[in-house]
Parts: C-alpha cells; sequence; structure tokens
C-alpha cells in the first residue's frame, strides 16, 4: 500500500511537472516576443565569431556582440581572400564596418523564410559590412578547433569531409539528397556517436576512468560540431545512460528527460528541422523496439516505419516525399555507417588518405543523382494545418503498435485524402507571384482541373544550380498540391519571364509550352530543346479562355510581346507583358476592360500609357518588380497615373505574392502583407 502511494504521487509530480514545462513553452512559443538590443542604425558592429564561412568571394560571418548577428563581407581580391582564410578562426575578434539591415522576408507564401528562421537563432539584424579587422583568439580550446578546422580545409574536395564530420552541409547538393530522403545521414547523430564511441569504447576498455574518457572525447566533438541540437540531444543521452546506471531508467525515459531539458534550454528547438527529425526517429525507435521484442525487425521494417513516422516533417518542409527513399535509405545508411564515415575520420587524421575516400564516395554521388532522376514514386503533399498531422500520427501508431487493420485502412485513407484534399477546391485562383525583377502569373481552375503558367521569371545572373525563385515557384506548387502544369505562356524571351523555364522542366511536368510570334531568341532555343513550343494565338479549349491581343513580329522582344486577355465566370484579367506605350495605343481600338490589370513592363514609364488606362478602367493593377531594382521600377510616373485615375494598385516589391480567389458573383484578395482582405461582388 506505501509503496502504491509513492507510485502514485510520483506521477502526480510528473503530471504537474510535465504542465509547468507545457504552459512554460506556449507562453514562449505563442506570446513571447523578442526583442533587439541593437536599434538597427549601428555602423560598426564589434563581436566573437561563432560560425563563418567562405563562398566565392563572399566571407558571412554569424557573430555574437550584444547580441548574434549575421555579417556579409565582399572580399576584393585573391590576397585578402588568402589573408582571411589564414586568420579567420572560431571565437576570433572581428571588427565590422558597413550597414545594418533587416533579414527579408520570403516573396511567396509557403515556402523557407530566411527571416523567421533567423528569429528562431535569436537574429534580428544582417550587416553589410565594407571593412573587416580580425583579430586571434588566445582561447586554448578555440585554438584547439580552430586548428582541426585548418586542417580540414587543406584537405582537397573537402566538402563532403566537413558535412560527414562536422554537419557542415553549405556546400555540399542539399536538394540531391532532400529528393531521395537521406539528406539526414549528413547531419551528425547518433549514428556518428554509435561509431565513435565505438572505438573509444575500445579505446578505454578495461582503463580505470574509461567512462570519463568516453564522455570527455564525445563532448569535445560535440564542441567541435558547435552543439547542434542533434548532437547534444546524442551526447546528454549518453551522458546521462553512463552517468545514471545505478538509477536504472529506460532508453525512453532519458531520451524524455534531454527532450525536456533541451526545450527548457531554448524552446524554439521546437522549430529546428533537425531536432524535430533526431527526437521524433530516436522516439519512435524505442517504441518500436519496445513492441517489436519477439519478432526481429528487418532493415526495411525499420526503414518503412521512419520514413512514415518522419513523412509529417518531411511534408511540412518540402511538400514532396518519394516512396522509393523506403528501398534507398538502408543501403545508404549502412554504407555511410560502415563506409564513409569512419572513412572520413580517417581522412581528417591521415590526409594524404583522402584519395580513398574519395574512391568510395563518388559511386555513392552517382547512384544519387541517377535515383534523383528516377520520378517514380514522387508523391505530393499540400499544406495542412499541424493539427491535420497529429491526426496522422494518432492513426499511425494506432496502426503500428496495435497492428489493428482497422486502423491501418483509416490511415491509408486519410492520408489519401490530405493528397487529394486541395482538388475538392471550388474556386478559380489568379496569383501573381513575387519573384524579384520579373513576371510570373499563376492560373488555377476550380477543383484544380487546370493549372496554367505566364511567364516564370529568372534571375538576371546566371547561378550554380537551380535558381532560388524557380525553387520557390515549384515549392508553392507542390504547397497547393500541384504536381503539373497544363500550359506555360512565355510572353517573351527576355530571361526576367522566361529564364526559370528551364529549371521548371527538371522538377515539374508541363505539357505545352506557347512562345509569342517572333523568331527564337537564344534562351528560348536552350527551352525548345528540352521541351516542344508551339506559337500562341488563342486558347479556347480551357476554363480560362485566354486570347492574345499583340500579333507583331519585331526584333525588338517588348513590341513582339504577347498580350493576353483572359476571361472565366464575369471577369476579365489583361496581361500586358513588357508591351511598350506604342503597342497600347494599337489596342485601344480593341475591347481591352479588365478586372485586374498586370501593368506592363513591371510599372516602367514606357509603358502605361494614361489613355490606355483609362480606357481598361480596372478594378485593380498589379505591378511586379523587384524590391531596390536597378531599374527604379515601377516608375513615379506610371503610379502617379494610376492615383489620379483612382486605380487601386499592389506592388510585389511591397506586397510580395497577391492572391485573387474568385467564385462565380464575388471574389478576395490577400495580398502576403496586407492585412486588410476585400471582397467584392
Amino acid at each position: 500500500m506505501k509503496n502504491l502511494k509513492i507510485t502514485l504521487r510520483s506521477k502526480k509530480i510528473l503530471v504537474f511537472f510535465i504542465l509547468i514545462i507545457s504552459l512554460y513553452l506556449i507562453f514562449f512559443l505563442f506570446f513571447y516576443v523578442p526583442t533587439s538590443k541593437y536599434n538597427g542604425n549601428e555602423t560598426t558592429i564589434t563581436g566573437k565569431i561563432l560560425d563563418f564561412k567562405i563562398t566565392d568571394d563572399t566571407l558571412k560571418l554569424t557573430i555574437k556582440g550584444q547580441e548574434k548577428i549575421v555579417g556579409y563581407y565582399t572580399i576584393k581580391n585573391a590576397e585578402e581572400k588568402n589573408n582571411i582564410i589564414q586568420t579567420l578562426g572560431y571565437h576570433n575578434q572581428v571588427s565590422l564596418v558597413g550597414k545594418m539591415t533587416i533579414p527579408q522576408e520570403n516573396d511567396i507564401p509557403n515556402v523557407f523564410s530566411y527571416k523567421k528562421y533567423l528569429e528562431k537563432k535569436y537574429i534580428h539584424f544582417l550587416f553589410y559590412a565594407n571593412k573587416i579587422k580580425i583579430t586571434a583568439t588566445n582561447n586554448l580550446l578555440y585554438k584547439f578547433k580552430n586548428k582541426c578546422w585548418q586542417r580540414i580545409l587543406k584537405i582537397k574536395d573537402n566538402a563532403y569531409i566537413k558535412a560527414f564530420i562536422l554537419g557542415i552541409t553549405d556546400d555540399i547538393d542539399k536538394d540531391l539528397f532532400i529528393t531521395n530522403g537521406i539528406s539526414h545521414l549528413f547531419a551528425i547523430s547518433g549514428m556518428h556517436f554509435s561509431i565513435l564511441a565505438f572505438f573509444l569504447n575500445k579505446l578505454f576498455r578495461k582503463r580505470k576512468y574509461s567512462n570519463f574518457g568516453l564522455l570527455f572525447f564525445l563532448w569535445l566533438y560535440a564542441f567541435l560540431a558547435s552543439f547542434t541540437p542533434g548532437v547534444l540531444r546524442t551526447v546528454l543521452f549518453i551522458t546521462i545512460k553512463t552517468c545514471s546506471k545505478k538509477l536504472k531508467l529506460s532508453n525512453l525515459k532519458i531520451l524524455g528527460i534531454v527532450f525536456l531539458f533541451l526545450l527548457l534550454i531554448n524552446p524554439f528547438y521546437l522549430y529546428d528541422v533537425g531536432f524535430l527529425y533526431s527526437f521524433l526517429i530516436s522516439f519512435g525507435l524505442l517504441l518500436y523496439a519496445q513492441k517489436k521484442k519477439a519478432k526481429k525487425p528487418t532493415f526495411f521494417s525499420i526503414s518503412a516505419y521512419c520514413f512514415f513516422l518522419s513523412l509529417p516533417i518531411t511534408a511540412m518542409l518540402n511538400y514532396k516525399v518519394n516512396i522509393l527513399a523506403i528501398f534507398l535509405s538502408p543501403f545508404a545508411s549502412f554504407y555511410v555507417t560502415f563506409f564513409l564515415y569512419p572513412l572520413a575520420l580517417l581522412t581528417f587524421l591521415f590526409p594524404p588518405l583522402s584519395f580513398i575516400f574519395q574512391i568510395f564516395f563518388q559511386p555513392f554521388l552517382w547512384f544519387n543523382k541517377i535515383m534523383s532522376q528516377i520520378k517514380i514514386g514522387n508523391i505530393i503533399l499540400p499544406k495542412c494545418y499541424f493539427g491535420c498531422w497529429l491526426i496522422y500520427f494518432y492513426l499511425y501508431f494506432k496502426t503500428c503498435f496495435y497492428f489493428n487493420k482497422k486502423y491501418s485502412i483509416f490511415l491509408a485513407f486519410y492520408l489519401l485524402i490530405i493528397i487529394i484534399f486541395p482538388k475538392f477546391d471550388s474556386h478559380a485562383y489568379v496569383t501573381f507571384l513575387s519573384i524579384g525583377q520579373g513576371d510570373c502569373t499563376l492560373l488555377i481552375s476550380p477543383y484544380q482541373k487546370e493549372v496554367l503558367l505566364i511567364d516564370t521569371g529568372g534571375e538576371n545572373k546566371p547561378e550554380k544550380g537551380k535558381s532560388i525563385t524557380a525553387s520557390n515557384i515549384i515549392t508553392y506548387l507542390h504547397s497547393k498540391g500541384i504536381w503539373k502544369i497544363n500550359t506555360l505562356i512565355l510572353t517573351h524571351g527576355d530571361a526576367d519571364h522566361a529564364k526559370n523555364t528551364l529549371d521548371l522542366l527538371k522538377d515539374i511536368p508541363i505539357n505545352k509550352i506557347y512562345l509569342n510570334l517572333n523568331k527564337l531568341n537564344s534562351l528560348e532555343q536552350e527551352i525548345l530543346k528540352e521541351h516542344a513550343v508551339f506559337k500562341f494565338s488563342n486558347l479556347d479549349n480551357s476554363f480560362f479562355k485566354i486570347q492574345n491581343l499583340n500579333f507583331s513580329k519585331v526584333a525588338d522582344e517588348n513590341e513582339a510581346s504577347l498580350v493576353l486577355k483572359i476571361k472565366f465566370f464575369q471577369y476579365q484579367v489583361l496581361i500586358m507583358g513588357d508591351a511598350p506605350s506604342s503597342v497600347e495605343k494599337k489596342l485601344l481600338s480593341q475591347d481591352i476592360s479588365a478586372t485586374i490589370l498586370k501593368v506592363g513592363h513591371h510599372g516602367s514609364k514606357t509603358s502605361s500609357d494614361y489613355t490606355f488606362l483609362q480606357k481598361v478602367s480596372p478594378s485593380y493593377a498589379i505591378i511586379s518588380a523587384g524590391k531596390n531594382n536597378i531599374y527604379h521600377h515601377p516608375s513615379p510616373e506610371t503610379l502617379a497615373k494610376l492615383q489620379k485615375l483612382k486605380i487601386p494598385y499592389y506592388i510585389t516589391s511591397q506586397n510580395h505574392t497577391i492572391i485573387f480567389q474568385f467564385q462565380k458573383n464575388n471574389y478576395h484578395i490577400y495580398p502576403m502583407f496586407d492585412k486588410i482582405e476585400e471582397e467584392k461582388g
């Protein structure tokens, strides 16, 4: 009876403790508003270097001054770059002279937000420096860390050595491994520490202070890896397990203690993908092991279990998963665990052996590139409320731990509903995507029977890999449950209207591509090599009836830009491309009235003739222009005309993506950064 009372009392204390922590987390995550110690007008920043990266001629620093801040510095020449590499190190004192700025919000809904990402790391400002001064540190530990860093830098082709040993993935092709569902293998986790602990146990076996030696080296390694959440989880788990053998705590209880402890230190860890993956998989595997004691699990059963367990996190991060990862992950994990990671450690200790690492790594890289080209097995999971995924977890655990066929049927049906749910939306959408200095308009018919894209935008400067705007367009489409584009119309062949087409074709099926009537320029010829193209005239067999109003064939791409009048329900949208005033004047004899006008040439003064605007008489005008663009679009003259005619307008550089949601008799407007929601009948 006495033991029963003690047990009940312990449970009450535990429940009370969990309740207090829950209230603390709720307050911190929903009500606490972090404030900056900087005012944003500082021109000089001094602090200790927490992290750094050199890419070509750009140095990126995370430093700790009054608070953490991210700094950027453009390296002037090769001599300065070499000097910075020689003196740069963790915890070095650095002084920056330049300008403070606020991180930019994401321009498109449902894509990665750098500003929010930094906020969760208590970083409120970016600092663009034009002068930099670095002084060395006298701290012995950091001297050791910097020696290790310099040692890695001297290894030829060190990008993947850094990824495996320190978890630094900035220089690797992360998209490749995310596509294949094995990106977690590059995050330092229990797998890495298990291997390290194995070798350390062999080293310290039968020594008097073996546990102390093991923990010392594990914490030293965690220090070298900058105490990332995944690293802290593993080291704390091993530490508590090693030091509390007499308490006989189960692995599940130890993991729970570590989870609560880390959240007390930093509740924002809940927004860290590595933290979520790490704990969710660990909790899941421990529960799985308890339920599967009678039957030894196979590699594939564990892989499938982890795949579906982590599916909500993958979906919330990328909106796309590949079912083939279930079969790829066991082989990849085995290869990384027993070959690549040990060889990476060996290469770090003996740099001349780097060629052995490359011999084993290259087949792994080639195989992943081949697998990434296989589209079979891709599943698009649209954006869902968090509560939807809680229901998924409930059904999943019921299925896995109670082996109830009824729940497995419910789970499969529920997952199918999540996938096809956007197909039940009866609204039509016209979305003006904010993609910087360029144009991109997305049209979605009711029930997603048709998806049309007009222009794709594109960076003016060539970049390595896929363009950021193309990635954001694809991510947004996936977040809406869209896996293909029925029709792509390019108003003309300028890079800021068509360049992203090449990247889109790599990741999303496009049925038909239409161009203007001009001869193909160099960019359009590149597109033709990848996909058949057609000259656009009219599109009648669609929910969106689209008519071209400009049939000019001239050398100037702007003069030949398609002018598209789109009709659906009782509404009209007029998209001007880059058509100048000379084209607008030719259109005055036609019916050009419209509910929405996509203003020509990004609001340039060469377009938007006053008489033309007067005749169109739109309810709203949309101007697509990049923030602080070198052309100074939109021009004050164009804005003045719109204001004089009392035409309300939105600019993507200010309002970011603007979404029009239509029904037969009314429509709503949802600009990303304008809280006013309007309804028109």
